[in-house]
């Protein structure tokens, strides 16, 4: 069973940490040393842990363990780290506390490297917001409708050409811009 942890670990991406407060005491698995570009094994105290994250993330980073060790309040957050070897990545940080009289005692969670993720995610973003403003500044109506022929997209010049508001173009209104003889053949593809 250690083994399909370990693999599955390497598969995620994903690794996990605890911190056991009384003795300042943090443990990585062997994932997430990789992930940080760190030799297995290697003594780790939190703040070096700390400084791994990128300067503009370390302030959240540090503000949410505190709160935890205080509150009790988990955490999910997106952020970056440097790794060893200077290169910038971003990960998934989540921890939670276990509280023992309600005082903190342990702080535990995961550690997943979605930096691949994260680049295609702001690359599409990119690329959505190119075509729709090429779509604004074309001098030609364009639409688009789902299956079901409800709207996706319609842009400013088609609402012009079809003599109607954002609004009614929602659901199936888009097509009251088509002329009529052209609505069956539109449809059938």
């Amino acid at each position: 069973m250690v083994e399909l942890l370990r693999e599955t670990q390497v598969l995620a991406a994903i690794g996990g940490w605890e911190l056991l407060l009384p003795e300042n005491r943090l443990e990585w698995t062997d994932e997430t040393y990789r992930i940080h570009g760190v030799e297995i094994g290697e003594p780790l105290d939190t703040e070096r842990a700390f400084e791994f994250y990128h300067p503009e993330d370390q302030r959240k980073i540090r503000r949410v363990v505190d709160e935890a060790i205080t509150t009790g309040k988990p955490w999910n957050l997106d952020l970056r780290i440097m790794t060893t070897a200077g290169k910038e990545c971003r990960v998934r940080s989540t921890g939670k506390a276990e509280l023992e009289n309600g005082q903190a005692t342990r702080l535990a969670g995961t550690f997943q490297d979605i930096d691949a993720a994260k680049r295609a995610q702001l690359a599409l973003e990119a690329s959505e917001q190119r075509f729709r403003t090429l779509a604004e500044v074309l001098p030609v109506g364009i639409f688009e409708a789902d299956v079901s022929r409800r709207s996706i997209f319609n842009n400013t010049r088609w609402l012009e050409i079809a003599g109607i508001t954002y609004e009614e173009a929602l659901y199936d209104g888009w097509s009251s811009g088509i002329h009529p003889a052209d609505r069956d053949r539109i449809f059938a593809e």
